[in-house]
């Protein structure tokens, strides 16, 4: 399902997968944006430093991230470190929680990450 606001591109797309991770390329039809991407992005720390290692450096600002796993695998500790690093470093960030109410996940929260 594709929640966009707009229809997806019909056909085959390619993807790799490689020791980096999965890589989809996308067809577009022709469709050209005026969005510049700056020459050189920079990664973000997860506040993990061995994570960070084995991402290559940390994640790539303007890079999206799913994390997946069953309950209990440790998906919103890993999101929320994320968040707490970014704002140590001045960063600004944004939560969306959608099941559980904000004051027990900032409570939660306050438990996993030591500011």
């Amino acid at each position: 399902m594709k929640l966009r606001g707009q229809a997806s591109v019909p056909g085959l797309h390619t993807i790799r997968i490689g020791d980096s991770g999965l890589q989809a390329f996308s067809r577009t039809l022709g469709l050209v944006g005026t969005k510049t991407i700056p020459s050189r992005r920079r990664y973000l720390s997860t506040g993990i430093a061995e994570l960070d290692r084995m991402l290559g450096g940390g994640v790539l600002e303007g890079d999206s991230l799913l994390v997946a796993g069953p309950s209990g695998t440790g998906k919103s500790a890993l999101a929320t470190q994320f968040i707490a690093e970014g704002l140590r470093n001045g960063e600004r960030g944004i939560m969306a929680i959608f099941e559980e109410r904000p004051d027990g996940y900032i409570q939660r929260a306050n438990t996993l990450v030591s500011t």
